[in-house]
């Protein structure tokens, strides 16, 4: 009887292990940094029209002064000059108009399923057995215990189904020639970079700089087709946009550092100065959609 309540004494101590280790695994994943699945469609014109650019508002009913817009402009800013992009003292310097776009879908609930694996005892990996011989003359008899060594491991499976929130978060940055908007007020289109991600926030403010990051190599350039660029919340693309000083593995390549070097300098957004531009906003769609905005 002492062999048995071993036995079932390791067995508790087993599974107490494997359901610690569970556990675990699930705590890490509660702790994983964010990583932002972004799709981008960029296309240009294929024709030249300089690198000074001047940053409007392309949202309908959004201002330059609009806290969310200044936040937003400084990281695109941040962006654009690392693709080499010059930002314009004023509106009648730069060569092309930068409408800036941003905006987050309604949440949309969505089934998954999934499984958990149940443990148990599997077999035995081996035995002993223990025992007493008694002989009382030409007669003997014999009493013993056998006892196992279990060996446990996945015995089956459950199912479980649940739901999720997933909303859907939007950039879009379209360029105006304004030298064709001066000579003739047509608006021009020069280039125009889409970003999407989707996931389960819809804090913009946490997501718009990883995705100008994920997307800044592309930005006026033709992707030919929409491509994917994966980025974790804490990659250097991303510090470099928020503006974030790195080190040690983080810090920036001897070529980013370059291509930054001017943006470092510059605190805030390029001077003001009154525009004679007629701005337009974009629609989600990127399509102008009227006179409203005004410069940054």
């Amino acid at each position: 009887m002492r062999w048995l309540g071993l036995e079932e004494k390791l067995k508790q101590a087993i599974l107490r292990l494997l359901s610690l280790a569970i556990l675990s695994s699930m705590l890490v994943g509660c702790v994983t940094i964010p990583r932002y699945d972004v799709r981008i469609d960029s296309i240009n014109s294929g024709t030249s029209s300089g690198r000074k650019y001047y940053l409007f508002p392309g949202k309908k009913g959004v201002s330059a002064s609009d806290l969310q817009f200044k936040e937003f402009a400084t990281y695109t800013h941040r962006a654009l000059q690392y693709k080499g992009f010059i930002p314009a003292s004023g509106l009648n310097e730069a060569d092309v108009a930068v409408f800036l776009y941003y905006d987050v879908s309604d949440p949309s609930e969505r089934q998954y399923t999934y499984s958990t694996p149940i443990f148990g005892q599997t077999g035995v990996s081996s035995s002993r057995t223990y025992g007493s011989l008694y002989s009382y003359g030409n007669s003997a008899t014999y009493s013993g215990t056998t006892t196992y060594t279990p060996t446990y491991g996945v015995v089956g499976s459950s199912q479980h189904s649940g739901t999720y929130v997933s909303f859907t978060r939007y950039i879009s940055l379209n360029a105006l020639d304004l030298d064709a908007y001066r000579a003739n007020h047509e608006e021009r289109q020069v280039w125009k970079t889409d970003i999407f991600s989707s996931g389960s926030s819809g804090d913009l403010r946490k997501a718009f700089p990883v995705m100008i990051a994920a997307a800044m190599r592309y930005i006026g350039e033709n992707t030919g087709q929409q491509i994917k660029v994966s980025l974790y919340e804490d990659d250097r693309r991303a510090e470099a946009v928020k503006g974030q000083t790195m080190t040690g593995s983080q810090s920036l390549s001897l070529e980013e550092r370059r291509a930054l070097r001017d943006q470092q300098r510059k605190v805030g957004s390029p001077k003001r100065e009154s525009p004679t531009l007629k701005s337009t906003t974009l629609s989600p769609e990127g399509a102008p959609s009227g006179p409203t905005s005004t410069p940054q």
